[in-house]
């Protein structure tokens, strides 16, 4: 081989290398800031907003429909049904109320609480959330006749 072939050669990128490498950067940085975000704050939600209080509430209602025996506590809500399964649904010290069916499952039902309670008179049991942005919600469940209510 001739020293001059060699010193012909031109050394550097094609302008198809070049397009290539630039539309690849772009997309990373594109995705970045979305990716900074969550890493930085987590995943959030909205604040808890007066539907989403509903349908915990709509929950906790057909939960009623299949019970049989009531229990009752600062925190904690257990509902046996006649095939003895019990629904517990409990407050978490993350602020998460969560329901479990047989100690399986475990089903998010409502977030950013600060306390849950219920109580009872008779057959009557009612429920109280108060969300951490001090929103508080009351409802009151009619249990169907001839069910126990009992309080730990």
């Amino acid at each position: 081989m001739n020293i001059a072939y060699w010193l012909r050669i031109e050394k550097g990128f094609t302008l198809i290398e070049i397009l290539l490498v630039l539309s690849l950067f772009l997309l990373i940085v594109s995705f970045f800031s979305t990716f900074v975000l969550t890493v930085t704050k987590g995943y959030q939600t909205d604040k808890i907003t007066f539907q989403q209080v509903t349908m915990f509430f709509n929950q906790i209602s057909q939960d009623f429909r299949v019970t049989s025996n009531v229990e009752v506590g600062q925190g904690i809500l257990i509902l046996r049904s006649e095939e003895e399964k019990d629904i517990e649904i409990r407050l978490l010290s993350s602020g998460q109320v969560r329901r479990t069916r047989d100690g399986e499952g475990n089903v998010l039902l409502l977030e950013e609480v600060d306390t849950f309670s219920c109580s009872t008179y008779k057959q009557i049991v009612h429920c109280k959330v108060v969300i951490k942005s001090l929103a508080s919600f009351n409802k009151s469940f009619l249990l169907p006749y001839g069910n126990e209510v009992e309080s730990p």
